[in-house]
């Protein structure tokens, strides 16, 4: 809704790492179309194929890489990491559970 309605240009930028669906810096007059398109196409998915992207994104895109390097992956985190990736190939009815606290878990880890 936000980008949707903002009626003036601006530099856009979503480049934190929490920010689940997209990375990019422009100008919103310019990115607009490629912001609400990356959300409709997100939206579109399936809610176990969202999951699964938004699990992936926290194991590919580097946030697990720091947790990693500060030396805060433990068995813990690994054992239920692997727990969701199992659950959500199950289609387990709590895979949604079970994935937001995987997310939850990697994020508490320290993750800017």
């Amino acid at each position: 809704m936000i980008i949707e309605n903002l009626n003036f240009n601006c530099i856009i930028e979503t480049l934190q790492m929490t920010n689940v669906l997209f990375n990019l810096r422009g100008e919103l007059s310019v990115e607009r179309e490629k912001i609400l398109a990356n959300i409709a196409s997100y939206k579109a998915l399936p809610p176990l194929e969202r999951l699964r992207f938004r699990l992936n994104r926290y194991l590919s895109d580097g946030y697990l890489d720091f947790v990693k390097r500060w030396g805060k992956f433990d068995s813990q985190l690994s054992q239920l990491i692997e727990e969701v990736k199992e659950g959500l190939e199950k289609e387990s009815p709590d895979a949604e559970t079970k994935t937001e606290q995987a997310i939850f878990a990697i994020k508490s880890k320290g993750i800017p």
